[in-house]
């Protein structure tokens, strides 16, 4: 375990503080800076700039895109403005946040379902030993309602109300107390 310890500190910990460093805003320097002997060497060979070639290589070519010309003329290699740039980085990065954000929503939406209720406690089986109270409002209370009723699992309790929810809640805690 100890190795393992090492070889973690010596190939990511020292590095990333080290690195790190330069970003450090103080009025003074620091008498003992972070040093890495991975950072250097990564540092002093060539190998990053052979990784990163055909990176640049693909960025300098996106740099020299243009529209094509009307009329069937010739392309031009020339550089895009910026402004267009900007747009174009701007609705890639649109469509990003639209994209994660609607993963997330299907994400929760099964994963927090009515049916999700009931197959996370048919997946703990008899592990699940705690009483669930649940409060349906909102959308497809009946939808809901059905699924837990069928499922008729007895550790769920399904309230009408928060009022009535809290004394369920309270019956049962009582009720373990005293065992």
């Amino acid at each position: 375990m100890l190795i393992v310890i090492l070889i973690y500190d010596q190939l990511l910990f020292r590095p990333l503080v080290a690195w790190a460093d330069r970003f450090r805003f103080d009025n003074e320097d620091s008498e003992d800076q972070p040093e890495s002997w991975v950072l250097n060497v990564v540092r002093r060979s060539t190998l990053m700039d052979r990784i990163s070639t055909p990176f640049q290589s693909f960025m300098h070519w996106t740099y020299r895109l243009s529209a094509p010309m009307r009329g069937g003329g010739r392309r031009t290699a020339h550089a895009i403005s910026p402004r267009v740039a900007d747009i174009v980085w701007a609705f890639f990065l649109f469509l990003l946040a639209a994209y994660a954000l609607w993963r997330i929503y299907e994400l929760l939406a099964c994963a927090l379902g009515w049916n999700g209720i009931v197959g996370a406690l048919n997946i703990l089986g008899d592990q699940a030993t705690k009483p669930l109270v649940v409060r349906l409002d909102g959308n497809n209370v009946k939808e809901g309602r059905r699924i837990l009723a069928e499922a008729a699992h007895p550790l769920v309790s399904v309230e009408e109300t928060m009022d009535g929810a809290a004394r369920k809640a309270a019956e049962l805690a009582s009720a373990a107390n005293k065992n």
